[in-house]
């Protein structure tokens, strides 16, 4: 199995470099995943969700 990286052709230090420079970017993709969970299983508790994101 490839990484991410390999596939993208990317290095592990670009890849949290841009992370560095878009941090809202993927807080707000985090975001957006719980709620979609929370929405479609609104019985799921804090832990539920966070299993679930796993």
């Amino acid at each position: 199995m490839r990484s991410l990286g390999e596939i993208l052709g990317v290095n592990r230090s670009w890849f949290y470099a841009a992370v560095a420079r878009h941090p809202a970017a993927v807080e707000t993709a985090l975001r957006d995943r719980i709620e979609e969970i929370v929405l479609a299983l609104p019985g799921y508790g804090d832990r539920r969700v966070a299993a679930t994101l796993h």
